[in-house]
């Protein structure tokens, strides 16, 4: 039977609108496999990099990923105890981020000095005015790298008042930290206060975000200052419970 033209024509507009359909949705699918299939690898690699390694759950109770950016930093204090290697390591760290280096023990009055080389230990209050003169210097002396102790979370609040800073904690196990402190010359602090400096140190707590742990035990100073500037470029901050 032949349709009317009318007929014939309506048909042909109705196919006609069935293939835009098809077309247009045959397109964007088109188009997204190809925005898919051609991302840039790096989001692929950021998007692995957040998945949890057994072997790093195994070793770390916690990591905390937090973002550390250098524009909102303006000292990094390099602390731990004596024979750590603090100014070694900060020394090297402020000459790779072209920075300033200040080692906190040049800010300690003669009597701390007295008190160290005669052997005994400084309480708190011999501490307190030092760290205040520590920070005092930080606010007015941005883009320093500082070697300090900082071995309490009150202290390392104190040299972070009013100051956008970072601590990197070597952590070293004791019988290194003998070794040098045995064989090293010519410094005020005695090996005998090791095992105070030892009792007072404070691993940081959950809150001291702007605390990180390096792992100190049988690298160089390279591979040091190598592991802190990953920590400073990847943006991220570890810390062992």
């Amino acid at each position: 039977m032949e349709l009317a033209p009318e007929t014939s024509q309506s048909a042909a507009e109705q196919d006609c609108v069935s293939c835009r359909i098809i077309g247009t949705a045959s397109l964007f699918g088109i188009g997204c496999y190809i925005i898919f299939a051609t991302r840039p690898f790096v989001l692929y690699q950021q998007f692995l990099s957040t998945r949890p390694s057994p072997a790093a759950s195994t070793f770390h109770r916690s990591i905390h990923l937090i973002p550390l950016n250098m524009s909102n930093i303006d000292i990094i204090f390099v602390m731990g105890v004596s024979g750590c290697g603090k100014s070694t390591i900060g020394s090297a760290l402020a000459e790779r981020l072209n920075w300033s280096f200040k080692d906190g023990d040049t800010f300690h009055p003669p009597q701390n000095i007295e008190k160290m080389c005669a052997g005994i230990p400084l309480t708190d209050a011999d501490r307190l005015p030092w760290l205040r003169t520590i920070n005092t210097f930080a606010r007015s002396h941005p883009r320093h790298v500082i070697a300090c102790s900082s071995l309490k979370k009150s202290y390392r609040t104190v040299l972070s008042e009013r100051v956008a800073a970072n601590f990197f904690l070597l952590n070293i196990k004791r019988e290194i930290l003998e070794k040098r402190l045995s064989s090293r010359a010519g410094h005020f602090m005695p090996s005998s206060l090791l095992e105070s400096q030892l009792a007072t140190l404070e691993l940081p707590e959950r809150d001291e975000s702007n605390v990180i742990v390096v792992d100190a035990n049988n690298l160089d100073a390279n591979q040091l200052v190598a592991n802190i500037l990953t920590h400073i470029s990847v943006g991220i901050m570890e810390r062992t419970d």
